[in-house]
């Protein structure tokens, strides 16, 4: 075994510079790697947040339409529901055109539903006594210097008009998966607004409806579904993941496009050192013959080009880990700028380690197939007569 390894590594510093190219071009496309898997881990963080006990009625025909605010009070006289939470989308603008993050008039019920968004002291309470007040979390405020006790203004897009807000609070996420580039507004404010605004009132984007833990989300779903049934606003109501899931699958082709590159990327790994070892292998014919000769069998040989692809890829994985780790202990938003909103969590996955060695050891072993069967090929004593 010593011997092997001793001509694998001789054979590796033959040739020095191809050694180096070739691992800083599999280190580079590793990257590559890692970056899309994990872009695609972030896309999913979502989903992954999502609770059990909540669930989302929203209208049947389009998230875009409401629902009428009467709802509620039907909904919350549903046996096992606890508690119904209030949300419609904003959509306005801070300062300038490409700041734009997520806005929700809400009311206190759908706080209590996410108490995975932690509040410092008396804060919570604070915004919700002032119709005015907003609580924006700690990401938003870190990107804007945003800080409780400032007034601040969005102009509305599908609600015209210059808002006015008071910041009454900031709030962390309990778990760092939690997204907390936030803007909640409260929604009785939102609501009188909208008559002043001659708007039609009392609508509702969705109801975030919390359950007791001992109930069936699929039996009190469907009741909420059946009282609406026929009626000129018809409801959807799903889980929370199904909900998440939803707006994934609107983007699905992005993330199996970028399944895709990821295999194409693994593909190119594979088929470049394939060639630089059946290079190699054509190089030495006439060492591999003078090793069939001595004794060694074609197993052995197998083992040594084995070896030299073991090296390079774990010199490769050595280096480009050691990169990963330096890149994603940045912020999120050094690594994706404006892409980081989207993403409240921009991390390797652990299962992508286990992956990479898993299909390191694959390729290095489709690698060496190339080179085994082309050395196996030719006899013995041609190989001899070979000249360089």
């Amino acid at each position: 075994m010593r011997s092997l390894v001793l001509i694998a590594t001789g054979h590796l510093k033959q040739n020095i510079l191809r050694s180096i190219m070739l691992v800083a071009g599999i280190t580079i496309a590793l990257l590559a790697f890692i970056f899309i898997e994990s872009l695609i881990h972030a896309w999913h963080s979502g989903v992954r947040a999502s609770a059990k006990n909540r669930l989302i009625t929203r209208n049947k025909v389009s998230i875009i339409l409401p629902l009428p605010l009467s709802y509620e009070r039907q909904i919350r006289n549903i046996p096992d529901v606890e508690k119904v939470g209030i949300a419609n989308w904003f959509g306005g603008i801070y300062k300038e055109e490409k700041h734009r993050f997520p806005q929700f008039a809400i009311n206190e019920e759908y706080l209590d539903l996410y108490p995975q968004f932690v509040f410092h002291s008396d804060e919570k309470e604070n915004f919700l006594r002032d119709r005015r007040g907003v609580a924006i979390g700690q990401a938003l405020s870190d990107q804007y210097g945003i800080k409780v006790g400032d007034s601040l203004s969005l102009k509305g897009t599908i609600y015209p008009g210059i808002w006015e807000f008071k910041v009454r609070a900031v709030f962390t996420g309990r778990e760092k998966n939690i997204s907390t580039k936030m803007f909640l507004f409260n929604w009785d404010y939102f609501n009188e607004q909208i008559k002043l605004l001659n708007e039609t009132p009392d609508q509702v984007g969705i109801f975030v409806v919390g359950i007791t833990s001992t109930s069936n989300p699929d039996s009190v779903a469907s009741q909420i579904d059946s009282l609406f049934k026929n009626s000129y606003a018809e409801t959807l109501t799903e889980n929370e993941t199904s909900f998440q899931q939803s707006f994934l699958s609107m983007s699905q082709t992005i993330i199996w496009a970028l399944h895709s590159i990821s295999l194409v990327i693994v593909t190119v790994i594979s088929l470049v050192l394939s060639n630089v070892l059946l290079m190699s292998a054509r190089e030495r014919t006439q060492e591999q013959a003078i090793l069939r000769t001595i004794g060694f069998q074609p197993i052995h040989l197998f083992f040594v080009t084995l070896l030299e692809a073991s090296i390079i890829l774990v010199t490769s994985l050595i280096f480009t880990w050691g990169i990963a780790a330096i890149i994603f202990s940045l912020p999120p938003s050094s690594i994706l700028g404006n892409l980081a909103q989207f993403f409240p969590v921009f991390e390797i996955n652990p299962l992508l380690i286990i992956w990479t060695f898993l299909g390191a050891i694959l390729v290095s072993i489709i690698a060496c197939l190339g080179p085994l069967i082309s050395g196996l090929r030719i006899p013995v004593a041609e190989a001899l007569r070979k000249i360089d």
